[in-house]
């Protein structure tokens, strides 16, 4: 589930080039790849936000704190501690905070510049009817909000 995100963004481009091949033409693709990207990226976002969390999800068994996901691993202890610091924080920084804030700045830069249409339909495809811009990056973080809680409990 960890590399999805990384198989999606490739695969999606080797699909939609052979497409583009076949019509000639790149901004079609181009469009069509942001489009793709950014519907994949909103479905998995909540997967791999929990997957994140579920390193942090410690409990008490027979008088030790385990990790829930293995309980022969101890918590925050030897490489709990280490897969922490190396893979847990970093990705939830990254991955949880930064694609929301990559989002709003994509969003926001593009506001900014005028109208590029493919910017248009990418936006397009998450906030139909929506007049506010940052609406599905609040929607983003409310979900990461929400997965964190049930995730730690």
């Amino acid at each position: 589930m960890a590399i999805l995100p990384l198989f999606l963004a490739l695969a999606v481009p080797l699909v939609l080039i052979l497409a583009s091949f076949i019509k000639r033409s790149f901004y079609k693709f181009w469009t069509l790849y942001m489009n793709s990207l950014i519907v994949a990226w909103y479905l998995v976002y909540p997967a791999v936000t929990e997957l994140i969390l579920q390193n942090f999800h410690c409990v008490d068994l027979m008088g030790q704190t385990v990790l829930s996901m293995d309980t022969d691993t101890q918590c925050y202890q030897g490489s709990h501690l280490t897969s922490i610091y190396a893979v847990s924080i970093p990705a939830l920084a990254l991955w949880t905070l930064g694609m929301p804030l990559m989002a709003a700045l994509g969003i926001r830069s593009n506001s900014r510049s005028g109208s590029d249409s493919s910017i248009k339909s990418s936006s397009f495809v998450l906030s139909t009817g929506l007049n506010l811009k940052y609406w599905e990056v609040l929607t983003l973080l409310r979900k990461a909000a929400l997965i964190s809680v049930i995730a730690l409990l």
